[in-house]
């Protein structure tokens, strides 16, 4: 029988940097995932953490665009990610429906401030 052997450890000093976010860091280019779907893991992990789109932008080098789109999937049609992150949605298709649940939204929200001014 062959037994695996594997080295020493390997440790990095991460000289204050979050662990967490360094461990995301490493791991999310590790997948074969689109941006997309990484984009939305991210947006997924900023929704429950105290880092920004904009600190996670710099820390996995994903556009902070693509990041700040899955953010706006996750606000506005939240019940899309899961399909995002499984790859049966492009984040494009997602973030175009969200975009639109947010126009309708808005645009409800118009409609009864303008009827409360006239009431």
């Amino acid at each position: 029988m062959n037994r695996v052997r594997f080295g020493e450890p390997q440790t990095i000093v991460l000289n204050g940097q979050d662990a967490v976010s360094y461990i995301l860091s490493a791991n999310i280019h590790r997948r074969n995932l689109t941006k997309g779907q990484a984009a939305m893991i991210m947006a997924k992990v900023v929704s429950v953490s105290d880092t920004s789109i904009k600190q996670f932008s710099k820390l996995t080098q994903l556009p902070r665009t693509r990041l700040t789109q899955a953010n706006v999937v996750l606000e506005f049609a939240s019940e899309l990610a899961d399909g995002v992150v499984a790859g049966t949605t492009p984040l494009d298709q997602a973030y175009q429906i969200a975009l639109d649940r947010k126009a309708a939204l808005n645009s409800t929200e118009k409609q009864l401030e303008r009827l409360k001014a006239q009431a």
